[in-house]
């Protein structure tokens, strides 16, 4: 169909089936559903080229297709994908299933299945207000079930289209508030929302110096050298803000062009002034950033600027009311929503207006969002699609991105088809049944998939990659003259394997860490990576020390001598450093290896006044290398924070013994601690009692377990702790001054009272 048949159908009073109003990636994919469905489909584009977003704003990579290594978003935007990588347009292999792309061939294909599908087309088309077919506006009668004439301004003339259903994919939800549904603003607390972007693609760039794919999950890819150098400029007063920055292949591919994400501007998008003020703003500041580049960074210093987007990036405005309004709950622990019609994955990623700062929570696997949050309330015949849809603003950080926009559309041009046809409100459609549909037809809507990890306590506990880990802090071994006794090491590993544990956390507290030489600490660990092995155990080597240049070394020895990964405290003293400091520190140990990098967080030592889960998100994003974190302290809660916040793969151990089932419960991957050198059997009992849901038997096993070491502690703690060993027949002679050892009498008296407690001693 052309326009000027378009036209004559207008005139003539015929009905178009479904007109979807915005060609972004809702858009043009929920016009591309609707057609495949049967349904007579329009599609009213404000530029002369589909993509919004994408094309218009430069947006890139496509986020996000995977959770865990598994697509996530199938269906229409999967097809669109792979036409596109045909064309070497697109990369779709990356584990992370980010999806860099070419502007102009996502244009062209994106046209391609648009006109392919069926789909009528009006581009430079602006939607100017909805009303009924009858003459009386929606807005004054909503109940009533019927047809309504769609306005469009095209080059100062005024047409009308008449529709039986609309799809809202204009990002800013400007149907719905035309129509006179109910929407509010997204933002925070302070009438923040998120800030407006502009892209830019810069060219001459040594891409081969620079990480340029957003290839694996847990990673933000902020270059931090830039950043530092954009402080600068902020510092200097000759930028006012910044985001980022992130300088990568979005939405380009070609050797030597980054797309540059950098800008930041606060506003409200859908003000005419604050927007204008944006484009004009953010445009002097990309000269500005531009400039920095190519002055400072080796890697752009023969960088020139190719264009700026046609647009700035638009994070959010407004939210429809909708039957249903996602929230963070279903993103972080998602429930079993009977009309899913797409699954997110994205981390649940706030952007600051006022700052540089941006606040990443990563998820462990994906979420299933609602067919009702599409719906606005009381909605006859609109449903949204992308930007507008219904949810709160922490949900909406994570669901916003093009992929899930693109699932969302197919699900809105799918379900508006089947009102269409059937002659009922949006708000009447079964969502179980569009579902259903859905996934006949290709699309991820699969419920079991979004249980898989929901609760990530439990699958830590039930033995999920890989399964739960015992890991053994030991002592570190001496003779009678208090040097080191490094030929114990192998009675020490033999024995461990025999009580099932699975690797060793040396040289940390336990390992009197502190209280060793730099060259010390190279013989224990080159001995422990020899010895270990052979039993099955691997070996992490706690590598903190009291100055960064020295844990620096040891972090490259032990990769050296095959250690499997190394670990740090913030250094003792440092600790009152800023956030951002402190992770400076560990970001410059851990890039001393090539090994995984946990960081030990026990505070009660290193005085460090921050809580992990603060400290998480810094450390993804600045840390390619890091896996996890050894987490010695009491708070609970900061501890499960972290669980929930960590992605796929990060490991999470617990390092309080007598708070063990605390930590399973709250879905550690396993557990580091000093007494897994002789009782491990009453924690796998804990561990199997959990597993069976027999939390009697787990709090009974727990509560022996912590008496066991009530009488440790009173004795000493880690000088109590040599003792057993030696009453066990693993003699590591005495610990070093300034603990004391144990005297006669409290050796015995150890004995004793461990004995009468039941201990098998």
């Amino acid at each position: 169909m052309n326009i000027d048949e378009l036209l004559l159908s207008s005139v003539s009073s015929s009905v178009m089936d479904v007109v979807v109003c915005g060609g972004g990636p809702a858009g043009f994919i929920a016009a591309i559903a609707s057609a495949r469905n049967g349904a007579r489909t329009l599609l009213i584009e404000n530029y002369g080229f589909l993509g919004g977003m994408a094309t218009a704003a430069l947006v890139g990579p496509i986020s996000k297709f995977n959770s865990n290594g598994k697509r996530v978003v199938r269906g229409i935007p999967e097809e669109f994908i792979q036409r596109l990588a045909k064309l070497g347009g697109a990369r779709i292999d990356l584990p992370s299933g980010n999806v860099p792309f070419e502007a102009e061939l996502y244009k062209l294909v994106s046209m391609r299945m648009v006109r392919e599908a069926g789909v009528a087309v009006m581009l430079h088309a602006k939607v100017t207000g909805i009303s009924r077919a009858c003459g009386v506006e929606v807005a004054e009668n909503v109940s009533q079930p019927g047809c309504q004439y769609v306005h469009v301004s095209v080059d100062g003339a005024e047409l009308r289209v008449k529709a039986r259903m609309v799809v809202d994919a204009t990002g800013t939800g400007a149907v719905t508030a035309m129509v006179g549904l109910p929407w509010r603003y997204r933002h925070g607390e302070n009438g923040e929302m998120q800030p407006m972007s502009l892209q830019f693609v810069l060219g001459g760039v040594d891409t081969e110096a620079l990480a340029t794919l957003m290839a694996e999950d847990g990673v933000k890819y902020r270059n931090f050298e830039l950043a530092d150098y954009l402080k600068e400029e902020v510092e200097a007063g000759r930028l006012k803000n910044f985001g980022g920055p992130w300088a990568v292949h979005g939405s380009v591919l070609r050797p030597g062009q980054l797309s540059v994400n950098a800008t930041r501007y606060a506003g409200n998008a859908v003000r005419v002034e604050d927007i204008t003020e944006a484009e004009i703003t953010m445009r002097e500041d990309v000269h500005t950033i531009v400039e920095c580049f190519r002055g400072r960074h080796r890697a752009f210093r023969d960088c020139y600027l190719l264009h700026t987007a046609a647009q700035t990036g638009i994070r959010e405005t407004r939210s429809i009311e909708g039957l249903y309004t996602l929230g963070v709950e279903d993103v972080v622990s998602p429930p079993d929503h009977p009309d899913v019609i797409a699954l997110g994955a994205h981390p649940i990623d706030v952007h600051r207006a006022v700052s540089a700062n941006t606040e990443a929570t990563f998820l462990q696997g994906p979420y299933g969002i609602p067919y009702r949050c599409l719906v606005p309330c009381g909605s006859e015949g609109v449903i949204v699609a992308g930007g507008a849809f219904s949810a709160t603003r922490e949900a909406f950080a994570s669901a916003r991105v093009q992929a899930q926009c693109m699932a969302m559309g197919q699900a809105a041009g799918t379900a508006a088809a089947l009102c269409a046809q059937r002659r009922i409100r949006a708000t009447e459609l079964d969502g179980s049944q569009l579902r259903a549909l859905l996934q006949d037809q290709g699309a991820e809507v699969d419920r079991s998939f979004t249980l898989q990890r929901r609760n990530k306590a439990h699958a830590g506990a039930q033995g999920g990659e890989g399964g739960f880990k015992f890991i053994a802090a030991p002592f570190t071994p001496f003779d009678a003259g208090g040097n080191l006794n490094l030929k114990m090491v192998r009675e020490q590993a033999s024995r461990l394997s025999q009580l099932g544990v699975s690797g060793v956390f040396i040289c940390g507290t336990t390992g009197e860490g502190g209280s060793l030489s730099v060259d010390e600490r190279k013989a224990l660990a080159e001995a422990w990576c020899k010895e270990a092995p052979s039993v099955g155990i691997d070996v992490l080597v706690h590598v903190g020390y009291s100055t960064v240049e020295a844990a620096c070394l040891l972090a490259a020895h032990a990769e050296k001598v095959g250690a499997k990964g190394v670990a740090s405290v913030v250094p003792i003293g440092l600790a009152a450093m800023s956030l951002s400091s402190c992770v400076s520190v560990l970001r410059e140990v851990a890039q001393s290896s090539s090994l995984p990098f946990y960081y030990y967080h026990i505070p009660s030592v290193t005085q460090v006044p921050f809580r992990a889960s603060d400290l998480l998100p810094l450390l993804i994003e600045s840390m390619p290398t890091f896996a996890g974190i050894k987490f010695t302290h009491e708070d609970i809660d900061d501890f499960r924070s972290c669980v929930m916040s960590s992605p796929a793969g990060i490991k999470m151990y617990f390092g309080r013994d007598e708070m063990l089932l605390d930590g399973i419960e709250a879905g550690a991957s396993g557990a580091v601690g000093s007494t897994y050198n002789y009782r491990t059997d009453i924690y796998w009992k804990i561990l199997e009692a959990y597993q069976k849901e027999n939390m009697e038997e787990a709090r009974q096993s727990q509560g022996q377990a912590t008496r066991y070491i009530n009488i440790i502690l009173r004795y000493g703690g880690l000088n109590a702790g040599k003792a057993l060993m030696k009453i066990l027949g693993v003699d590591c002679g005495r610990t070093r001054m300034p603990i004391q050892g144990l005297s006669a009498f409290d050796y015995e008296s150890l004995r004793c009272d461990l004995k009468s407690e039941g201990f098998w001693c």
